[in-house]
């Protein structure tokens, strides 16, 4: 089956993709996550099986990968340059929360006149108590 060279340079560097942790590029998983890329690369593992069906089935499992590959890192570099950090939300909560410090009630408040008071005397009427129906009081 594998008696080309190419095919055992092209099973290396598959294997290799597939076995360490290798990112995708921003650019090259941008048009691997449009239709059109992801058909480019199905078609070129149809050919591989077509040619060669063991360096074929490790492809596919490549393509695999970098479908993968490529939708998290496009997702990642979305988020870092539209997302702020930490600090930044921190700031902007800061900005948001920094209302005036003198409001309207305070304003009113002050503006009010004080209440004098008054010294209280004996009051002109005495407290009576209607009927408590034998109730007992608390």
């Amino acid at each position: 089956m594998m008696n080309d060279t190419n095919d055992y340079v092209i099973l290396a560097i598959l294997l290799v993709f597939i076995m360490f942790d290798i990112q995708v590029p921003f650019l090259l998983a941008r048009m691997i996550n449009h239709f059109l890329g992801k058909l480019f690369v199905v078609l070129l593992v149809v050919s591989m099986i077509y040619i060669n069906p063991i360096v074929g089935i490790v492809g596919a499992v490549a393509a695999h990968e970098l479908f993968k590959r490529s939708q998290l890192s496009s997702e990642l570099d979305g988020k870092g340059r539209f997302l702020h950090s930490e600090e930044k939300k921190a700031e902007i909560v800061q900005q948001m929360n920094a209302g005036p410090k003198e409001t309207l009630e305070i304003e009113m408040v002050q503006k009010m006149k004080r209440a004098r008071r008054v010294p209280m005397g004996t009051p002109d009427y005495l407290p009576i108590q209607s009927k408590v129906h034998n109730a007992t009081p608390i």
